[in-house]
């Protein structure tokens, strides 16, 4: 928003309705407000005297739009509009800037889509794109006063090259860790014949899901922006030079860039399946700028996102938290339970409770609530048997349900589907046989000779499972 400043944000900066395993076919709308305080004039890192009535603030909306395409690709856009306040005591009057900034396109893929990221799997996503120069640029203040004039806009004014890194890890399935990188480089100048100089930061902080549908995030920005340039006018012409030539690099403007660290807490909270909501606030850390600058007293923001389309199974059992349903899709590494070496002797089949929803074929419940099982005693000679783990905020498990139980109606006196409750990964069912999983849906297939023959889950289950078992009926996988 201005060279010297470091005001601005995306609607999905600190989002908390997001999935970071990138959903399909889902379009997330997002608005944020910012409000941005500045009286601090600084030279260098030193306070410089009294403000005497001399002040700075800003009010930034973010208007974004994101869709994802399916298989960790997604595009962006995002449209700033703002209005910039500045007060020069009884010098001048109350001066004002306001209207839309940058309109920023870009695409971003989700790199964990390679390794199957979720849960204690680590994700990493790319952003790149493309800011036009529909924000406006302007000066406040004159030359040779004690508070000299800073070069603000809404966005850069010019086509600026933005590309960041996300990554986040989750520590415990309440906590994750976020770092961000970013790198913003204008490729021309202004209208106003001034060249924004490059932007590179970043940012580390904690994001911790203390109860179902909340999320607390901490973080600490850093952000670095070189000085910007005023280009001259070529001799007889008010035309700027071409970007590149030799003369085109312009004056240094004094009182642009420096280094800015800040402290920012955010809380969200997902309201329902579909809307989230989150205030926050940044206050700054340590500052040094060049030369002589008014700088960020503090910021408060506010959230609103809203999610549309996708599998209408994508938004059940949202309240759990996007973070948390992000960890319970994906499961700690750890040994899992080897298979058994004897054939599993036959069990008697107990009936399904009278709770239990109707089902097609013979599909039974084998464990709920998270209970465990004997897994020795699951194969039943002469039948294919499908253990099928499953958790009621495990969207893909509901499509596996679905497969399962028209294979089962379709074989009933050659298939068992037995289901299998995983409330979360604490639960001793998941300690048991899910430990070295990569996470829900998860799918154990037994032969016609007891003996478990197949372990799917997670990528690319729901793509084979149908033909897999298809395959173990016929028996040309037994």
């Amino acid at each position: 928003m201005n060279p010297n400043l470091p005001v601005g944000g995306s609607a999905f900066e600190l989002e908390s309705g997001l999935q970071s395993a990138a959903p399909e076919n889902l379009t997330l709308f997002g608005f944020s407000l910012r409000l941005g305080r500045y009286d601090r004039e600084l030279e260098g890192s030193t306070p410089v005297g009294e403000l005497t009535g001399r002040s700075l603030s800003s009010v930034l909306s973010v208007l974004a739009l994101r869709h994802f395409f399916g298989e960790g690709l997604g595009a962006e856009l995002e449209l700033p509009v703002g209005t910039i306040h500045y007060v020069d005591g009884v010098e001048r009057p109350t001066q004002r800037l306001s209207g839309a900034g940058d309109l920023g396109l870009g695409l971003r893929y989700d790199l964990g889509r390679l390794w199957s990221a979720g849960g204690y799997r680590p994700s990493v996503t790319l952003s790149a794109g493309l800011s036009l120069p529909t924000g406006e640029q302007a000066g406040f203040g004159e030359e040779g006063t004690a508070f000299p004039p800073n070069l603000l806009s809404l966005g850069m004014a010019s086509y600026t090259l933005n590309t960041r890194l996300e990554l986040s890890q989750y520590l415990h399935r309440r906590v994750a860790l976020r770092a961000t990188a970013v790198y913003r480089q204008p490729l021309d100048a202004t209208e106003g014949g001034v060249r924004f100089g490059p932007v590179g930061g970043g940012s580390l902080g904690v994001a911790v899901v203390p109860a179902a549908g909340w999320v607390v995030i901490g973080n600490l920005d850093a952000l670095g922006r070189a000085p910007s340039h005023e280009l001259p006018s070529v001799a007889g012409h008010d035309e700027m030079p071409m970007p590149g030539s030799d003369d085109g690099h312009g004056e240094e403007i004094g009182n642009s860039g420096g280094f800015w660290l800040a402290g920012e807490l955010f809380l969200g909270r997902s309201i329902s399946d579909r809307v989230t909501l989150g205030v926050g606030a940044r206050v700054p850390i340590y500052t040094k700028v060049n030369g002589r600058q008014l700088t960020e007293s503090f910021s408060v923001m506010s959230l609103v996102s809203v999610r549309f389309g996708g599998d209408e199974d994508d938004h059940e059992g949202h309240d759990h938290g996007e973070h948390e349903e992000h960890e319970a899709h994906e499961a700690p590494a750890a040994k899992r339970e080897p298979p058994a070496e004897a054939p599993a002797p036959a069990v008697e089949l107990a009936p399904a409770p009278a709770a239990a929803a109707p089902a097609a074929g013979n599909v039974r419940d084998l464990a709920t609530g998270g209970e465990s099982f004997d897994a020795r005693a699951v194969g039943v000679p002469g039948k294919i048997v499908v253990v099928d783990f499953w958790a009621e905020w495990c969207a893909p498990c509901k499509k596996v349900d679905g497969i399962l139980r028209e294979l089962a109606a379709a074989h009933p006196e050659e298939l068992v589907v037995l289901r299998v409750e995983v409330p979360d990964f604490d639960a001793p069912v998941a300690l048991e046989h899910l430990a070295d999983a990569e996470g829900l849906p998860t799918v154990w297939i037994y032969g016609r000779r007891g003996d478990r023959m197949r372990v799917m889950n997670a990528r690319g289950l729901l793509d084979n499972l149908r033909a897999t078992v298809l395959e173990t009926l016929e028996g040309t996988a037994d």
